[in-house]
């Protein structure tokens, strides 16, 4: 979207209500695939929405825009994966091939130079992202997996397991059992934005709350913690296309 463009935002904006019991107070949220969204604490009986729109006008107005566009360009097939988790690009390729069989409907390979060639019915875009999502997953998998021993050295927290999802509202998460989830879209966050998702994870192995000796562990192992939490709200950095 182009920096000049006037920005128009109709007023009041569309927005969805959403029931929160992990929330503590009323906010705002602003993604491509669910737009404007006011997260609502469960305890929370008269929550004064209007009174929040109103305050956060010029912060609506300013970032509305630029999701509703991303919503709009980046649900067709990339041509592209942007791995900033990583430092990785990843050109992706699509060869529509005729010679299809049952046992041989699709593939993807990947090749040197960060090529990823799809072939079969590329025409059929549920599949080709399909097979897009399983190559990111293996693809955190690897680098996850490594990266959180290194990270469970460096703190001495340690886990049981690690496990990769493709969670619709958490960058990860932390069972009783010392269990770690985290999400393949991380792969397109920032390498510090990662870090600071696995940290947090870790220092769950000990503290199953967020209480404030879970936040004083938490900034011992990153004392930038307040900032990447901050951004960790957005998902401005996942193509809109994975939850298409």
């Amino acid at each position: 979207m182009d920096n000049n463009q006037q920005i128009d935002v109709s007023w009041p904006p569309e927005y969805k209500v959403v029931d929160s019991c992990r929330a503590k107070h009323l906010q705002l949220k602003i993604s491509p695939q669910q737009g404007l969204q006011v997260i609502v604490p469960t305890r929370c009986k008269n929550p004064d929405i209007d009174n929040l729109l109103i305050k956060s006008r010029r912060w609506i107005e300013k970032h509305l825009p630029r999701y509703q566009q991303r919503a709009k360009t980046n649900t067709h097939l990339p041509m592209s994966l942007e791995l900033r988790a990583i430092a990785q690009t990843w050109q992706v390729n699509y060869k529509q091939c005729d010679i299809i069989t049952k046992t041989n409907k699709f593939s993807l390979l990947e090749l040197p130079g960060e090529q990823l060639t799809l072939y079969g019915d590329v025409s059929d875009h549920t599949l080709c992202k399909g097979k897009l999502k399983q190559w990111l997953k293996r693809q955190a998998n690897i680098h996850f997996n490594a990266w959180m021993q290194n990270l469970s050295q460096q703190t001495n927290l340690y886990y049981k397991k690690i496990s990769v999802r493709g969670q619709k509202t958490r960058w990860g998460s932390c069972n009783q059992q010392q269990e770690i989830n985290l999400n393949y879209k991380l792969l397109f966050l920032p390498p510090e934005y990662v870090k600071h998702t696995m940290i947090h994870e870790l220092c769950h192995t000990k503290y199953m709350n967020h209480s404030k000796r879970f936040w004083q562990l938490v900034a011992k192992h990153d004392p930038d913690w307040q900032k990447y939490r901050r951004c960790l709200q957005a998902d401005s950095y996942v193509p809109a296309w994975l939850d298409t």
